[in-house]
């Protein structure tokens, strides 16, 4: 490990404290690790990721889902196969993805909304691959881009309600589902099954997080929806107004802490209503310098359980046709950022999967050529990992080769390799 300051590059380059580039490497309380990059060790999806998930069973078995702009998978061993729906495909819109969630011993996912190709919600029980394929959410509920369970409702915002052109948008609307039942959508006293359009000038809905409470970001304000129960079930409060997200992919849940890159940069909401700023004067400026907001939805975030980091990964101005390319990482810890420059389309929290001996074979014949030792958390499942795509839709976690760092320190340019 190499000690030096923060890296700051919003502060001035001459005389500046700490460092003013740090690429390729880990913030740490005390200075910088190496940085792994993307260890590939599945079967490609068809086209880029645009959703993934992982959820274990109360069997302990663990199961992770992907889905593209045409299908859903589910990974297998080292295999993402197909379980979309019977029909076969699905037709996402440019700009919309993949939202999972988990209800019980099912996993609910929705794929945005599409007047002319309808994408209901779809739902698959946790289980053998083969014996069940996703299919539509039953009660016919509508068209969505967010989703999340607050208490025992599943809520979805942002919506398309009606039939095909008919259908009307509604990017301000939650609706929320019948209590202990996802397949409940009408307006129900009696379930508790209502909906809800948020008033003022924020604009879309942009994400949901769930829990004991609901957080509700738009573009331009955040919400808190808690349960009182009948008849009013749930109570909508903006807290936040004047805050809130364009990159739904870049909202990131950690207890009742949301990281996300807002309308000024990098902050977090706490209880759904307190705002930190976490790149204030730290890299905010550098990220508007360098994130091709074009492509708001390439955007992608996700939490390091293990080492209690934040990762997101975003195309910069130097992109092609708006793949990721560059992303930042922050340590909770320490509050200190670095930067990395990778080939990496999408980043998830995964369990991992139970893998067989005949399933290894998939990822390598020759046992000493895994890159793992067979008691790695990599091939056991229920061991959260913080996960990847890479630009071939081929999956895997941060266990690959070390990458050259670049610190910088003021006028003077420091160059390590393996950094330990």
């Amino acid at each position: 490990m190499i000690k030096f300051g923060e890296w700051l590059p919003d502060l001035a380059e001459y005389d500046a404290p700490g460092v003013v580039e740090a690429k390729n490497v880990v913030p740490v309380s005390d200075g910088f690790r190496e940085y792994k990059s993307l260890s590939g060790a599945t079967s490609a999806l068809d086209t880029f990721c645009r959703g993934a998930f992982s959820a274990q069973a109360s069997s302990k078995a663990t199961y992770s889902y992907a889905g593209s702009g045409t299908k859903l998978y589910q990974l297998v061993d080292a295999t993402w196969t197909d379980q979309s729906k019977a029909s076969g495909t699905y037709s996402l819109v440019d700009a919309n993805s993949w939202e999972f969630t988990k209800w019980g011993e099912d996993i609910i996912a929705v794929g945005g909304t599409n007047a002319s190709t309808p994408v209901p919600p779809q739902i698959i029980t946790m289980g053998a691959v083969g014996t069940t394929e996703f299919a539509n959410l039953g009660g016919s509920p509508p068209q969505a881009k967010h989703i999340a369970v607050v208490r025992d409702f599943v809520v979805l915002g942002n919506l398309l309600e009606g039939e095909e052109l008919d259908a009307v948008e509604y990017p301000s609307r939650i609706r929320w589902s019948g209590i202990n039942d996802n397949t409940e959508w009408t307006t129900d006293p009696a379930a508790q099954s209502d909906y809800s359009d948020l008033a003022g000038a924020g604009g879309w809905i942009r994400g949901i997080r769930g829990g004991e409470y609901g957080v509700i970001f738009q573009e331009r304000s955040i919400w808190k929806m808690e349960y009182v129960g009948p008849p009013i079930v749930f109570t909508l409060d903006e807290t936040l107004p004047g805050v809130g997200t364009s990159c739904p992919n870049s909202i990131v849940q950690y207890g009742d802490t949301i990281f996300f890159y807002g309308q000024t940069g990098f902050q977090a909401v706490v209880n759904g209503s307190e705002l930190v700023e976490i790149g204030k004067d730290k890299i905010n400026r550098w990220m508007r310098d360098n994130f091709d907001n074009n492509y708001f939805d390439r955007m992608v975030g996700a939490f390091d359980l293990q080492n209690r980091r934040i990762m997101w990964v975003f195309p910069s101005k130097n992109a092609v046709m708006g793949a990721p390319d560059y992303g930042v990482i922050f340590d909770m810890n320490s509050g200190r950022w670095s930067r990395f420059e990778d080939d990496v389309t999408f980043i998830w929290d995964t369990f991992g999967g139970d893998y067989t001996l005949e399933g290894l074979d998939n990822v390598s014949s020759d046992l000493d050529a895994l890159g793992q030792s067979l008691d790695s958390s990599v091939w056991v499942g229920g061991a959260v990992e913080l996960g990847g795509f890479s630009d071939t839709h081929t999956s895997g976690t941060f266990s690959g080769s070390v990458w050259m760092p670049l610190l910088r320190h003021r006028k003077h340019v420091l160059r390590q390799i393996g950094l330990t």
